[in-house]
């Protein structure tokens, strides 16, 4: 075997790997759908029931969303209002000093 044989297995082994990497980078997992569909699917529904239930949903979310961003509850529907206003954050509240504590500390 000499430095020729050599170099045509390595060169070889070489092009095997790579067969191999090759086959193994097409492998793709399949792209997961949204819950909510989209719009085009939407549109192509468009007239059942189901549909316009589903956009509501949709566009709820969506006002929901951009509600939460700007933490105030316009732009949803009476029915969702308290639901977001339990969904912001807490803000610390400033606890007022009890009379008895004011009078220890006075003392």
């Amino acid at each position: 075997a000499g430095p020729a044989a050599v170099h045509v297995e390595l060169v070889l082994r070489g092009a095997a790997a790579a067969r191999r990497r090759r086959r193994r980078r097409k492998r793709t997992r399949t792209k997961r759908r949204s819950k909510t569909m989209t719009r085009t699917k939407l549109r192509r529904k468009a007239r059942t029931v189901n549909a316009r239930r589903k956009r509501t949903k949709i566009v709820r979310k969506r006002r929901i969303a951009i509600a939460k961003r700007r933490k105030t509850k316009i732009g949803i529907g009476r029915r969702r209002k308290t639901r977001i206003a339990k969904r912001t954050r807490t803000v610390m509240v400033r606890r007022r000093r009890t009379a008895t504590e004011t009078r220890r500390r006075t003392a």
